[in-house]
Parts: structure tokens; C-alpha cells; sequence
């Protein structure tokens, strides 16, 4: 029987940084999206004052 063989520290640690990056990469575009959401609800809904 064969078996494939195991990944390295190195391999393990590179493909958490990875991840990671990957995941703070989506959380800041949901951060992003979120806050445009916010601006242009603010825009739509306050009251034009002179």
C-alpha cells in the first residue's frame, strides 16, 4: 500500500498564511462594501439643508 506523503512545516505554514490573507482579503471587502452601503444611504436620506 501506498501512501502519499505528509507536507512540511513549511508547506502547512504557507498555506495558513494563505488562508489567512485570503480571509482578511474578503473581510476588508466586506468592511468596503458595507461602508459604501452606509454612505449612500446617509446621502439618500438626510435632508438637503441650506
Amino acid at each position: 500500500m501506498v501512501t502519499a506523503a505528509k507536507p512540511g512545516p513549511s508547506v502547512v505554514s504557507a498555506n495558513c498564511d494563505r488562508i489567512i490573507e485570503d480571509k482578511r482579503s474578503r473581510s476588508n471587502q466586506y468592511k468596503d462594501a458595507i461602508s459604501a452601503m452606509n454612505v449612500r444611504s446617509i446621502m439618500v436620506w438626510t435632508p438637503f439643508v441650506l
